[in-house]
C-alpha cells in the first residue's frame, strides 16, 4: 500500500479550497469609472473588503467623509458599508473595482446623525424617491413615516453635487426622482434617526399555528410586516371551524385606531381597521394588527384551520394591495 505524503496531502486540501472559493464565489466584481478630481459616491453592494482605500481598489487617491459634524480622511473614513456616501479625490481618471455582493433584503436601514449626512442607495436598481419608498424613524423606534411627512426629523428636500460647476441641487421627492447606484447625496438630520429604503413594493400578513384548551378562551394574534407600504384601512376575512372555534371578537392593538366586525355564514368575519391618525401615513409596520378572540369547544385532538383570505390594503392614493391568502393551524390540546 503506497504511504500517504503529508505534504502532498496537505498541498492538494488548499489547492481545491482555492478552486472552490475561486470557481463558487457568491460576490462579484463592480466597476466604477470616475473622472479626475473630486467625485462624490456611495456604495450600493455589500462590501467584502470594508476599508476604505483598499477596498474600492485604489491607493494612489484621497478619501474623506463628514462624520460627527467634522471631516475626516484616510484611516478615520467609516468603513464602507452599503448606503454610505463618501467623497473621493483622483490625481487622474480611473476605473475603481469594488468586491462585493447585493443587498439581499427589500429593506435597507441607515443610522443618521444630527446635521448632514452623505447616504446613497443601497441596491442596485434605481429607487424613486417617492413617499412609499423612503421612511424615517425616531432611534429606538420601531414606527416609520414616509419621508414627506417627517419634518421634525429631517429637512426635505436632499441634494446632489453636480461636479461640473462644483454646486449642489435639490432632489424633491416624487415619482419622477431617481435614488441611483453608486451616486452620494446629502440629507439633514434634525436629530438622530434611521432612515429605511425599500427595493420593491411586496406587504406581508401572516398567522401563525397555535394550541388551546377545550373550555378556555384565546387569542389568536394576526401580525404584519410591511415592505414599502403606507397605508390607510385595510380588510380581510377570516374562516375556522366552527365545532372546534367559537368566535368571539376582536382585540384592538396599538397599530389600529377603530373597526368593524360583520360575521357572515360560515363563521366568516369580515374585519375594517382604519390607522391611527396620531401615527399619520405609516409605512414598514411590523407586528400585531388584530387578535382574534374565540372560545375553545372542540375535544382534544380536534383541528382547525385559521384562513385569512380577501386581504385587501388601501393606500393614501387609493391603491389597493392585495396579498396572498394566508392560514394556520389550531389543535386543541389537553
Amino acid at each position: 500500500m503506497q504511504k500517504l505524503n503529508f505534504k502532498n496531502s496537505f498541498f492538494i486540501f488548499y489547492f481545491f479550497v482555492f478552486a472552490f472559493h475561486f470557481c463558487f464565489s457568491f460576490g462579484e466584481s463592480y466597476n466604477l469609472q470616475l473622472p479626475e478630481g473630486i467625485n462624490f459616491i456611495a456604495i450600493s453592494v455589500e462590501p467584502f473588503n470594508s476599508e476604505p482605500l483598499s477596498g474600492l481598489g485604489i491607493t494612489n487617491s484621497q478619501i474623506f467623509r463628514l462624520q460627527g459634524n467634522k471631516y475626516v480622511f484616510g484611516e478615520e473614513v467609516a468603513k464602507l458599508r452599503a448606503g454610505n456616501g463618501y467623497w473621493l479625490f483622483l490625481p487622474e481618471e480611473e476605473e475603481i473595482t469594488i468586491e462585493g455582493e447585493e443587498v439581499k433584503t427589500s429593506s435597507y436601514g441607515i443610522n443618521l446623525e444630527p446635521g448632514w449626512n452623505q447616504i446613497g442607495n443601497p441596491f442596485l436598481s434605481n429607487i424613486l424617491l417617492d413617499t412609499d419608498n423612503v421612511c424615517v424613524s425616531k432611534k429606538g423606534q420601531n414606527y416609520y413615516k414616509s419621508l414627506t411627512l417627517s419634518e421634525d426629523l429631517l429637512k426635505v428636500p436632499i441634494y446632489k453635487y453636480n461636479r461640473n460647476n462644483g454646486t449642489y441641487y435639490q432632489f424633491v421627492p416624487s415619482e419622477y426622482t431617481n435614488l441611483n447606484p453608486w451616486e452620494g447625496f446629502w440629507i439633514k438630520a434634525k436629530e438622530g434617526c434611521n432612515l429605511l429604503i425599500f427595493k420593491d413594493d411586496t406587504l406581508n400578513i401572516y398567522i401563525a399555528d397555535s394550541t388551546g384548551k377545550n373550555g378556555e378562551e384565546i387569542l389568536i394574534p394576526v401580525k404584519i410586516g410591511t415592505t414599502k407600504a403606507s397605508f390607510q384601512t385595510f380588510k380581510f376575512e377570516v374562516s375556522v371551524n366552527e365545532s372546534v372555534l367559537d368566535f368571539r371578537g376582536v382585540e384592538k392593538t396599538e397599530i389600529v385606531k377603530d373597526f368593524m366586525v360583520q360575521v357572515g355564514g360560515n363563521n366568516k368575519i369580515v374585519i375594517f381597521y382604519v390607522m391611527n391618525q396620531a401615527q399619520s401615513l405609516p409605512c414598514n409596520i411590523e407586528g400585531e394588527i388584530a387578535k382574534l378572540k374565540f372560545f375553545v369547544r372542540g375535544s382534544v385532538g380536534m383541528e382547525s384551520e385559521v384562513k385569512i383570505q380577501n386581504i385587501e390594503f388601501l393606500t393614501p392614493d387609493y391603491k389597493k394591495i392585495t396579498p396572498l391568502s394566508i392560514s394556520s393551524t389550531f389543535k386543541v390540546i389537553e
